[in-house]
């Protein structure tokens, strides 16, 4: 129905700015034309400002919910920071969690070990890609090296959280996905063992 509306430009109608409420019997088709042009102007001023992180950027949603901009370079910095830390410190311990499945033990049965030695690894042995590239991918305990899966999951999920939060933004929808993730790899890692 909008795209009949006359003197509206739809040029640069992005999907995500789909009417989803009807038209009240109080509101002319031209209020409503109006009110779309100038959501989109304002729009495109807070994109001007810097990264925007949309709230959901699927068709069926309207302006209200949708774009949360972060003009303030630092703030979107500590976002992308904070999101591949989580990232990665979750497909670390996905990393443990699916090792330990596959040889059925417990998840919550002691501190992480080298798979080699068996020593206890210590809190600086654990910090996710940094240990694995500052021990040059070596055990401390024993000099064994240490599987290249353990850091390559780290960085593909520390990825995919960044890519998720671009994706959806600071929403709900963020860490389902997120865990979402976590699970499929997971899923791979015991696969890989496995089979």
């Amino acid at each position: 129905q909008c795209e009949k509306l006359k003197g509206c430009s739809f040029s640069h109608f992005p999907t995500f700015y789909t009417v989803t409420e009807p038209l009240l019997p109080s509101q002319s088709k031209e209020a409503l034309c109006n009110y779309i042009n100038e959501t989109i102007q304002n729009h495109k001023g807070r994109e001007s400002q810097g990264i925007s992180f949309f709230a959901d950027s699927s068709p069926g949603h309207t302006t209200e919910n949708l774009p949360m901009s972060l003009s303030d370079y630092a703030t979107t910095a500590y976002f992308i920071f904070l999101a591949a830390l989580i990232g990665a410190v979750g497909g670390s311990f996905v990393n443990c969690l699916s090792w330990r499945y596959v040889r059925e033990e417990k998840v919550t049965k002691g501190r992480s070990r080298c798979t080699h030695c068996g020593h206890v690894l210590g809190a600086l042995d654990l910090i996710p890609i940094v240990s694995w590239v500052g021990l040059r991918g070596r055990c401390r305990y024993c000099g064994e090296k240490i599987s290249t899966r353990y850091v390559l999951a780290e960085v593909l999920m520390a990825l995919v959280a960044v890519g998720l939060l671009f994706r959806f933004g600071l929403t709900l929808r963020l860490p389902f996905y997120l865990f979402y993730a976590f699970v499929l790899l997971a899923v791979a890692l015991i696969d890989l063992e496995s089979y």
